[in-house]
């Protein structure tokens, strides 16, 4: 079974026992902090992927991280179950995270969505931008800003599979239509 599918179930059960003790801030924050330490080592992910060392060795340094980050029994004990089923890798800490997280976003109503645009925008226009729209649409949004190259006017907008599109070569488009009729 790959980590992925493995992660999305092990931490889709850390999600509702989190929801079921109102911990979910604290149990995200954990995570976050846990991603942020291994993201920032290169010696703990080659640590962790070295098979010649034991894994009793990999197990009690975890440990000690998770001591180290205080983090809540519930999120030490999520990784422990890792540890157990020996399906601990450096990529855990990143893909609960992110797992997590998104869960969470679905539980508050946040959807999330892509923006294209042909320039990069402020973060003050990005800010903006994104609170029009999601009053726009009635529900709160979080839209991660792209550029792209190809657009030369406009902008191409993808929430939960919809796309919307307001470009110069769709309103081209939608003219030459318009005029075959």
């Amino acid at each position: 079974m790959s980590s992925l599918i493995v992660v999305e179930r092990y931490t889709s059960i850390l999600f509702e026992v989190a929801e079921e003790k109102g911990l979910t801030d604290i149990i995200k924050e954990d995570l976050k902090k846990i991603y942020e330490a291994f993201k920032k080592s290169k010696d703990l992910k080659l640590f962790f992927e070295l098979r010649s060392i034991p894994a009793n060795e990999k197990k009690e340094l975890l440990l000690r991280i998770l001591r180290g980050l205080e983090v809540n029994e519930y999120t030490e004990n999520f990784f422990k179950v890792y540890l157990e089923n020996t399906r601990f890798n450096y990529e855990i800490p990143h893909l609960s995270y992110v797992t997590f997280n998104n869960l969470y976003k679905e539980s508050v109503g946040i959807k999330q969505g892509i923006m294209y645009l042909p320039k990069v925008l402020s973060e003050y226009e990005e800010k903006l931008l994104t609170k029009n729209i999601g009053e726009k649409l009635g529900f709160k949004l979080e839209l991660e800003f792209k550029v792209d190259s190809t657009l030369i006017d406009g902008s191409y907008l993808e929430i939960d599979g919809i796309v919307y599109e307001d470009n110069l070569k769709m309103r081209l488009a939608n003219l030459k239509n318009w005029m075959k009729v």
